[in-house]
């Protein structure tokens, strides 16, 4: 594989999946935005992509929740005003509110509609 030259976004780059795939990407040569809420967690995964990265590349670091429009927003046009492109957008954001239907508050229940399921406005 070979990212070099592509520019790429990945939201839940914080932890687990969306880790895995910013430092794989980084790996393979691509410039990237991570995107997810835990800042310090994304300065960590940062660190370990610019290791990884064969031109030592440090992705952008965004702090945003998806399932809020204007940092959605925010993160694209970010992105495309520090590299002037976007090639790739990896969706990895995602939560789980445990619970039933009738104990389940419908605020918890829209933020993880919109966080899963509910596309970006990009």
């Amino acid at each position: 594989m070979n990212f070099a030259g592509k520019v790429a976004i990945i939201t839940g780059a914080s932890s687990g999946i969306g880790t895995a795939i910013a430092q794989l990407f980084s790996k393979y040569g691509a410039s990237l935005t991570i995107s997810g809420r835990n800042f310090e967690s994304l300065q960590e995964v940062s660190r370990k992509c610019k290791e990884m990265s064969p031109t030592n590349l440090m992705p952008l670091v965004i702090k945003a929740d998806i399932s809020n429009e204007r940092e959605t927003v925010n993160l694209l046009n970010s992105t495309i005003d520090h590299y002037n492109r976007l090639d790739t957008l990896v969706n990895s954001a995602g939560m789980i509110r445990s619970g039933l239907c009738e104990n389940t508050s419908l605020e918890d229940y829209d933020k993880q509609m919109n966080t899963n399921i509910n596309v970006p406005p990009y």
